[in-house]
């Protein structure tokens, strides 16, 4: 394990349309320590191509191509698997990383003997064109706050290995909320830092019913993952809803 360089675990999966843009957004990065390990999910387009083409010109990229498909959460653990290094960071091939999100985490995490840390990050649409919306992080999440409501952008974390030892994202919707559930239930707190270090990628055409369908996701995180009883798990999944409703209506604006 190298201690002082971080792991950026990318699953790439007919991503071609925009993992140039999400590569470029790590080569850009001002702490230059680390790795980008791109899980090429059996993709049918030029995913391939495009990750050889960037393993050629860096050193630091890596790829690890997978003959079946088997999904997202697959792909984060396989990355985890042949991670170097002692911090390991997320970032989904169609979202993008403002060029200090890995040294100011890093900074704040040193500064603050933090073992799990996250931040704000803005929405941006198909085109790359940032929107208003800024989902911003609170100071911290415990377990019970989380329960609550997701306040955890994926693409924002940041993990010390050598304190959170078992990560794993389990194969089933909402992985990562379901992964960072197991982790503060072990005690660990989540720090925010409430400055945009990201941009998430939204498609704006989304439906009423995929909102509807992430619903059901909690739920099922809640009754069979987190095996909550019957009654619980459903007012748990209510509030967890109009929790996230508030989330989204008391997200912040900004000039763009």
């Amino acid at each position: 394990m190298n201690k002082t360089m971080i792991s950026i675990i990318t699953p790439a999966y007919n991503a071609s349309r925009y993992l140039r843009e999400c590569i470029k957004s790590v080569l850009a990065q001002s702490d230059k320590r680390w790795e980008m390990i791109i899980v090429n999910d059996a993709s049918t387009d030029d995913t391939l191509s495009i990750i050889e083409e960037y393993v050629q010109k860096d050193s630091r990229i890596k790829c690890i191509s997978l003959p079946n498909n088997g999904g997202i959460a697959n792909a984060r653990n396989t990355g985890l698997i042949h991670a170097q290094g002692r911090y390991v960071a997320f970032l989904d091939s169609d979202d993008c990383w403002r060029v200090d999100k890995l040294q100011k985490q890093l900074d704040f995490m040193l500064k603050n003997q933090a073992a799990f840390v996250f931040s704000s990050y803005q929405i941006m649409d198909e085109n790359s064109v940032r929107s208003k919306q800024v989902i911003s992080a609170p100071d911290k999440v415990t377990f019970s706050d989380l329960i609550r409501a997701n306040y955890i952008g994926c693409l924002t974390v940041m993990i010390d290995t050598e304190v959170v030892r078992s990560l794993t994202f389990p194969k089933i919707k909402h992985e990562d909320f379901a992964c960072w559930l197991s982790v503060l239930h072990s005690g660990i707190v989540a720090f925010g830092q409430d400055e945009i270090l990201a941009d998430y990628r939204k498609s704006f055409s989304s439906t009423s019913g995929n909102k509807v369908r992430a619903i059901g996701w909690v739920w099922n995180i809640f009754r069979n993952h987190l095996h909550l009883s019957l009654i619980k798990a459903l007012l748990y999944t209510i509030r967890y809803a109009f929790n996230t409703l508030h989330k989204y209506s008391k997200s912040k604006e900004v000039r763009v």
